[in-house]
């Protein structure tokens, strides 16, 4: 061999060292030094996750739901199955008389209960600067008798499906909502990691300008929201992404506007939005004609969103079908499917949620902590995450995940959600929870 072939094969070997290195850098999120010479396609996902489904209920506290979990007595759990941060012996918060309230287990029977008090301030009083002991307090001065309906919780009993899933898939028990505060600024902060501007901050639950459905008759904003949410970005990028609804088609009562965070925006008005906003029936028929965009937001209507007065932890049915539906096909062998809600409604959580630097909208939060879950083949199998997380963490992983820039610095500083994952060992093998009434079923993690 010549000189010159020696020096044309060293560099042959430098410059695949060099793509190597590059290649595992973007896989794992480290800095490189090594300079792409265009940017990467957002189509071209950095995980072998090609479909995105985030399934985001209405109004539950993590303790509310696993505050218990693995440890509730009756529940027989896989072997190894870890703990979660849970409710801790002996807590409570006080009522107006200065008596102890403890949290309680809420009866078979008692499945739809009346709503509680989660208002922005209101939820920053039960807070209490990290103290999280006026629930009880808050709540009963907004509607008599429901202080003690916020310190109740579930078990398997009551959503048993949640359970089985958290023994299968990864649960996060360190999951916050963004902000304090009710529905909207939550739907608002999971597509654009704001909640209105600074100067007209969003902190409860209107309307938008054009409203139609249950909310028709309520409060409506006189204006649209105009900075760029994840939809505008993933429509610039050739990302196929849509907003699935119930009630949607209809407009009907079942169908719940202030819950639809792009139909805030002005973008909706000029019908930018009209092929990616949908009624919940056509995610079905999505998957059956293999046209399931690359990332997919559901939302229940009404009777099955889990939202407390209206509906029950029953809407896990919804839950269920969707995840059902994925599993049986071709699918699943890509998927990731996030489940969370979109704030705690009220009810009494253990944990006080870190404050964070505010984003645009300049509200406070972390609020106080929800239930997540990830299911899909890559997802950690009967894993808990204590990575700290919030509703941004999901614009995270699908920024990264499609090298998309941030929104603000709110997702921008946001943990990826990465430690739910296991890329390297997929498994996929479905596990289909029962379709139906699901409460009428024990659960268990063997089965």
């Amino acid at each position: 061999m010549t000189q010159k072939s020696v020096r044309d094969k060293l560099a042959s070997i430098a410059a695949a060292v060099v793509v190597g290195y590059a290649s595992l850098c973007a896989w794992a999120g480290a800095p490189t030094s090594v300079k792409a010479k265009a940017a990467p396609d957002a189509r071209l996902t950095a995980t072998p996750v090609k479909h995105t489904v985030v399934i985001y209920q209405e109004n539950r506290s993590f303790d509310h739901y696993f505050g218990t979990y693995p440890n509730a007595p009756g529940f027989h759990a896989l072997p190894g199955t870890p703990s979660v941060n849970g409710i801790p012996a002996g807590s409570y918060n006080l009522d107006r008389n200065g008596r102890p309230v403890y949290p309680y287990l809420f009866p078979a029977h008692q499945k739809k209960t009346s709503d509680v008090n989660h208002g922005y301030k209101d939820m920053i009083k039960a807070y209490n600067n990290g103290l999280m002991d006026k629930f009880y307090e808050v709540s009963e001065k907004h509607i008599k008798g429901s202080g003690i309906v916020a310190m109740g919780y579930y078990d398997y009993h009551t959503i048993p499906a949640y359970w089985q899933y958290a023994q299968h898939f990864a649960l996060a028990d360190n999951w916050y909502q963004p902000i304090f505060g009710p529905s909207t600024p939550g739907a608002l902060y999971l597509v654009a990691a704001q909640s209105g501007t600074k100067d007209r901050p969003i902190t409860w639950d209107p309307g938008p300008k054009n409203n139609f459905g249950a909310d028709a008759e309520g409060e409506s904003l006189t204006y649209n929201l105009t900075y760029t949410n994840i939809g505008d970005k993933m429509t610039a990028a050739g990302i196929p992404w849509a907003w699935y609804q119930g009630g949607y088609a209809a407009k009907d009562e079942t169908y719940a506007a202030h819950h639809n965070p792009f139909q805030y925006f002005q973008n909706f008005e000029d019908g930018k939005y009209r092929t990616n906003l949908k009624d919940i029936a056509q995610f079905q028929t999505d998957i059956a004609n293999r046209r399931l965009p690359a990332v997919s937001f559901l939302k229940a209507e009404y009777p099955e969103n889990e939202h407390p007065g209206y509906s029950s932890p029953e809407g896990q049915d919804f839950t269920v079908r969707a995840v059902n539906a994925i599993m049986k096909s071709p699918y699943w062998k890509d998927t990731a499917i996030i489940i969370t809600y979109d704030e705690s409604g009220g009810y009494w959580d253990h944990v006080p949620p870190p404050q964070v630097a505010p984003g645009p909208d300049g509200l406070k939060g972390e609020g106080p902590r929800i239930p997540a879950l990830v299911i899909s083949p890559y997802a950690k199998r009967n894993y808990v995450s204590h990575v700290q997380y919030d509703t941004t963490s999901i614009l995270k992983f699908i920024e990264w995940n499609h090298h998309l820039a941030p929104l603000n610095n709110r997702d921008k500083n946001a943990n990826n959600i990465l430690d739910m994952f296991d890329f390297g060992h997929p498994d996929f093998t479905p596990y289909m929870y029962h379709e139906g009434n699901l409460a009428t079923h024990k659960s268990y993690g063997t089965r």
